[in-house]
Parts: C-alpha cells; structure tokens; sequence
C-alpha cells in the first residue's frame, strides 16, 4: 500500500510533506533494489550448493569405484603371502598388481588435479571426463583373472 502526503501547503507542513514523499520513494526504491539483490543472492547461494552436491557426489562415486582395484591387489598380496594355489607364479601378479598401481596412481593424481582445479576457479579448463569408462579400462587389465576364479 502506498500512501502520499499531501503536500500542496506552502508551510512547514508542507515542505515536511514534501520531504516525507521524497524519503518513501526513495525508501521504496531502495527495498526493490536490495529485494532485487536478495533474489540474486538466492540464486547464486543455491548454484553454489549444487556445484559442492555434485563434487560431493563425484568424490564419493570416485572413492567407490577405486575399491574394486583395491580390492584386487589386496586379494593377489594375500594370495602371494598365503602362498595360496594359483599365486605359485607370483612374479606375473605382482607384474599385474604394479601396472593396477601405476595407474591407480594417475587416476589419484587427477582426482588431486580436480581437487585443486576447484580450489583455485578459474584454473585450467573444465573437461569431461567418463570416471566410468576408466575404471573400465582398470578392471580389463585384470579380467583375466576374474575368469580364471570365474
């Protein structure tokens, strides 16, 4: 609801008035403006959450899909410690469990890479990446053994 003074007296009134019309438009100006700025703010609030859900999201789908490696190279150090059947030719499995930790190693030095890319916006470009397809190509490089313990 706006209200305005009337201010057609030529007195003190209506210069006081006068000076109270001027001071709610210029009040009202001032609400839409910073409820203007209040809606921005939201907005902006509210992108910044999804960005931190999705790199919640990321890390966590990361942190999942690298126990599957993990859990390889801890079966073949226990099958070779426990001088398990199947883990005689140990030099072949520990040739394999290297190259899984060689890449597993690049893959964290990416996921740093993110990490400190985020840190620091505005370093370096956004890309794409398929975490899954990855991940493919890590466990591929052990396939056969999961057909050989079928």
């Amino acid at each position: 609801m706006r209200c305005k003074c009337d201010d057609t007296r030529e007195d003190e009134l209506g210069n006081l008035a006068e000076n109270l019309n001027y001071l709610s438009a210029s009040l009202s100006a001032t609400i839409n403006e910073l409820t203007s700025v209040n809606e921005q703010l939201r907005t902006d609030i509210e992108k910044e959450q999804e960005l931190e859900r999705q790199r919640i999201d990321f890390f966590a789908a990361a942190s999942h899909e690298m126990k599957t490696p993990l859990t390889i190279l801890k079966g073949h150090l226990n099958g070779m410690i426990n001088n398990i059947k199947g883990y005689e030719n140990h030099i072949d499995y520990m040739k394999r469990s290297l190259n899984v930790v060689d890449k597993m190693e690049t893959l964290v030095k990416e996921l740093l890479y993110i990490s400190r890319s985020e840190n620091n916006r505005g370093f370096g470009v956004p890309e794409t990446v398929n975490l899954a397809e990855i991940f493919r190509v890590q466990i591929a490089d052990v396939a056969d053994l999961f057909l050989g313990k079928n």
